[in-house]
């Protein structure tokens, strides 16, 4: 089982149906089992030829590996449970099981592998690249930028951006920037089914630091023009009650 924890592999959601997910925990633990061990490619042992998706176990062997530690005592399902359930498995469509004189040599059948790519993010290594080595950008505006650059949707630049990260420095000069731009980030990640049309992330980033700045100071700290009345401002005012 320890070569099985440098592999990957991804199980499509389709083989936990109702006899798998409602049966036995073993018999689910013994698929994973023989899912993780099995080959990654075709191979010889013992002068049987194991081929990709097939493992060569014996029933005791599985036992063995399956087991497990309940307090000073260890768990351990007997060979004949390990052959019943790996029966069951078989007659479902999910392995086949074919006895040799070294052992069961078992094949995986069901779907292992998802038909759905896993999302993933384009990054931008040039601007990354800029933030992260120009000699006149400090180690914070560094952080800040490259949060600001992680945002989904927000429209990085890093000249613009440099000069935005500067303004904010002057106006809150008593906030932690990257904190509360941490904050917000979660906020648009939470709330981004509920975010619509063109977002104007630079003028919310401005108005979440703004309120941030009301409530660590107090209100009358401040010298307000009016009142805020957008229902953005009062969504971002909660989060600091």
């Amino acid at each position: 089982m320890s070569d099985s924890l440098h592999r990957q592999f991804i199980l499509n959601t389709s083989i936990f149906d109702a006899k798998l997910w409602h049966a036995s925990p073993w018999k689910l633990k013994i698929l994973l089992y023989l899912i993780a061990n099995t080959n990654t490619h075709s191979d010889q042992h013992l002068n049987i030829t194991i081929d990709k998706g097939q493992l060569l176990r014996s029933y005791r062997r599985i036992s063995t590996d399956c087991s497990y530690n309940i307090g000073f005592r260890i768990a351990k399902p007997a060979p004949s449970n390990i052959k019943f359930y790996c029966d069951e498995l078989e007659s479902e469509g999910r392995i086949t099981q074919a006895k040799t004189k070294h052992g069961v040599l078992f094949t995986i059948t069901g779907p292992t592998m998802s038909d759905v790519k896993p999302k993933t993010t384009t990054r931008r290594p040039v601007q990354t690249a800029l933030f992260s080595h120009h000699p006149f950008v400090t180690e914070e505006e560094r952080v800040t930028l490259a949060l600001l650059d992680s945002i989904e949707g927000y429209q990085f630049d890093f000249n613009s951006d440099l000069d935005f990260v500067h303004s904010l420095s002057a106006d809150f000069p008593s906030l932690n920037l990257v904190e509360h731009i941490k904050d917000w980030k979660t906020w648009l990640w939470d709330n981004r089914h509920n975010l619509k049309g063109q977002i104007r992330y630079r003028s919310r980033l401005r108005n979440w630091l703004k309120i941030a700045m009301e409530k660590k100071h107090g209100i009358s700290s401040i010298k307000r023009k009016s009142k805020p009345s957008s229902k953005e401002s009062k969504k971002f005012s909660e989060v600091y009650e």
